[in-house]
């Protein structure tokens, strides 16, 4: 260890006591105190150094402290930390790698009013508080703050845990900036604030609440809270942030922990965060308050100008965004935002949150700029969440497709905006996913009120409903698919329920059960996805957009449907009674490999079913008494079973319905195939088999009727 050299020399004359001219001097010495006291502290350095590991050299001046180190690591002892406006400390060390652990083993805080330089790492712990000013600044290669302390064998051996359970806090109102790819960490027990400036390029920021804490500057998880903070709530935040930090293309992790689910803001954003980039991706904001509440009301930032957005995770068990504005957007992509938890309540690093609420000042962006695709949005809760903002993740370049949001809890208030549009791909979807879902018109029964402060409300109890009205839904699809997912079910409150689009994407419904009785003409589709056999469409869908069977379950269509974009039985069954003029539009129908599509008549109805049928599943048609339907469209891409089911069943094969050499014809006892020409003109019918115990006939017609059978 070597001794600190010191240019501070104190003067040899000392009056004899009782002269005279010593009481003079006392008398002016306090004089001199009482004037001079705010300019001593303003000229304090560092004192009362002491090497403990390591080789270097402390050289102490009035003003400046100078630390020269030849070794990679050294530790050293501090009676005080301190260092005066105009005043500086130096860290001489042998390279960027090299790092110096300043530890205060006396009892008064660090306050940093000058300017603390090092080309290496500088880590200070200080239990009794650590303060920079206004004046004070730190210009180092890393920079880590801590009033918990760390071992020296810890140390030693680069394992970066610091413990303890000082009530003291850090703040920093100054300014302190890193080299490139450097790190700073601000860690304590009794909580961080940073009113200043942290800039960091390209590296790494922390901030950090609890009694046990550890930093990784080269692992994926920089920041990891082993314990929560032992504080007592003073009203503050535990970390509050009402400056800038800058991390541009690196990452910023701002975690906290309390013992107990409170209701104590942990973390407080008021200022802003930025880890955006002008070359590489966006770089990641993290943001977790533990079991406390984390909330946001500035910005947090993490685009590209050249590459893909980067990413932001906001948790704690209670999330607030007000007036907030996250932004992960990026020249070639956007990028992943994820509040409260991830997509269907997936792992997105952050505590999962009990409730999520963002106001109507709220922005959320994870746009494609120039190309790409937008990115992804996720807001998540356990129990409420209550969304009034806006999100876009939009594609706006030649090529790229819309990003897809979710906002999801048991209890959903959705009354925000959504854009996930593409300039020239496809639109995204929106993803509200509550417990069990009425889709509302005002001034129904038990509508108005429901909805009156909230457009979605409600648990995922089997008493509880959540609703959203018809105009919110067409809203949110003129910008963006909709997927509504639900436990129980989804229904309309009913026939007076209109949801119409022009423009933008296509709605989604998932649930056990799905009732529908209102009216629905969504460009972009509809898409159904029941499990049980009393799912119904009674109502009339409309538009350009197509209709699609995506569950296991069965869905009966009995409403006037007039859409043309067809309809895709993928799965499950699809039925349809006496209707059959218009029960599937205008469009083909397509049954998918393992679907059903049952078709019916009774009584005297004669329906007449003009739609081409493609597909390789089943379609089974029942009729009684002799009626029949009139099956007119092109089957020639049908390469299924048709089963004209025993009883008197009568399906007539005409006009452009010439069968196919692919499809199979099973017809049961007393029922029949009628192969009807009605054009005047021959007429070729294929089947590429025939089976069952009914009949196959000619019935009326003008032309020549040949039927073509591949096997019998």
């Amino acid at each position: 260890m070597k001794r600190s050299n010191s240019r501070v020399s104190e003067s040899s004359y000392r009056p004899e006591p009782g002269h005279q001219s010593w009481r003079r001097f006392g008398a002016l010495f306090l004089i001199f105190l009482q004037i001079n006291v705010p300019v001593l502290a303003q000229q304090a350095v560092p004192t009362g150094s002491k090497v403990v590991f390591g080789s270097a050299t402390v050289t102490s001046t009035p003003n400046s402290v100078t630390i020269n180190q030849s070794t990679g690591n050294a530790i050293i002892d501090w009676q005080s930390f301190s260092i005066g406006q105009g005043n500086s400390v130096t860290f001489v060390q042998p390279n960027a790698s090299s790092a110096t652990l300043n530890r205060v083993t006396g009892s008064t805080p660090t306050s940093i009013a000058g300017q603390l330089n090092a080309n290496g790492q500088v880590y200070l712990v200080n239990p009794n508080g650590i303060a920079l000013t206004p004046s004070g600044a730190v210009r180092a290669g890393a920079f880590v703050a801590s009033t918990n302390d760390i071992s020296d064998s810890d140390f030693k051996s680069g394992k970066l845990t610091f413990s303890g359970n000082s009530s003291a806090r850090i703040s920093n109102a100054g300014t302190i900036v890193t080299s490139p790819n450097g790190f700073v960490g601000l860690l304590a027990n009794g909580g961080v604030s940073s009113d200043g400036l942290i800039s960091v390029p390209a590296g790494r920021v922390a901030m950090g609440a609890g009694s046990a804490m550890t930093l990784d500057p080269s692992g994926k998880g920089f920041l990891q809270i082993l314990a929560p903070s032992t504080a007592t709530d003073d009203g503050n935040p535990l970390i509050g942030v009402k400056g800038k930090v800058i991390a541009h293309g690196g990452q910023i992790e701002i975690k906290g922990s309390v013992a107990a689910k409170a209701a104590r803001d942990v973390v407080n954003i008021s200022g802003s965060l930025v880890a955006s980039s002008a070359r590489r991706s966006g770089g990641a904001i993290i943001l977790d308050g533990g079991n406390g509440a984390t909330t946001v009301t500035g910005k947090l930032k993490t685009t590209s100008k050249q590459a893909t957005g980067g990413s932001i995770a906001v948790g704690g068990r209670t999330v607030t965004l007000k007036g907030a504005r996250l932004d992960a957007s990026g020249a070639t992509g956007g990028g992943t935002i994820a509040i409260g938890g991830g997509a269907h309540g997936a792992d997105a690093g952050v505590t999962t949150a009990d409730s999520v609420a963002v106001d109507t000042g709220t922005t959320i962006k994870a746009d494609a700029l120039t190309s790409g695709n937008g990115g992804l949005i996720t807001l998540w809760s356990d129990g409420s969440t209550q969304f009034a903002g806006t999100i876009s993740a939009q594609a706006f370049g030649l090529s790229g497709n819309g990003g897809d949001a979710e906002v999801s809890g048991a209890t959903l208030s959705y009354s925000g905006m959504t854009n996930l549009l593409a300039a020239h791909g496809k639109t995204g979807t929106l993803t509200l996913d509550p417990g069990t879902i009425i889709v509302c018109h005002t001034g129904d029964t038990g509508c108005s009120g429901a909805v009156s402060v909230a457009t979605v409300q409600g648990d995922a109890s089997t008493t509880d409903t959540d609703y959203i009205l018809d105009t919110t839904l067409a809203s949110a699809l003129s910008t963006a698919s909709v997927s509504l997912s639900a436990s129980t079910q989804i229904k309309d409150s009913s026939s007076s329920v209109s949801v119409s689009t022009g423009a933008g994407g296509a709605l989604s419904l998932t649930a056990p059960n799905i009732t529908l009785q209102g009216a629905y003409g969504v460009k972009g589709g509809l898409t159904l996805s029941n499990t049980d056999t009393v799912s119904s469409v009674s109502g009339v869908i409309s538009g350009s957009g197509g209709l699609t069977q995506n569950g296991t379950g069965t869905l009966t269509l009995s409403g006037g449907n007039t859409y043309s974009g067809g309809t895709t039985i993928s799965s499950g069954t699809v039925s349809a009674t006496n209707n059959l003029n218009n029960a599937f539009g205008t469009g083909t129908i397509n049954v998918g490999a393992g679907a059903t599509l049952n078709i019916a008549t009774n009584g005297s109805n004669q329906p007449t079913m003009a739609n081409t049928v493609s597909g390789a599943g089943a379609v089974n048609y029942t009729g009684s008494g002799g009626n029949q339907m009139f099956a007119t469209g092109s089957w020639s891409a049908y390469s299924g079973t048709l089963t004209v089911v025993a009883g008197g069943s009568g399906f007539q094969m005409t006009g452009s319905n010439h069968g196919s050499t692919a499809m199979s014809a099973v017809i049961g006892t007393g029922s029949f195939i009628d192969v009807m020409d009605g054009n005047g003109s021959a007429q070729t019918v294929n089947l590429g088999s025939l089976s069952g115990a009914g009949s196959i006939f000619s019935g009326t017609g003008a032309g020549t009727i040949t039927v073509s059978i591949g096997a019998l």
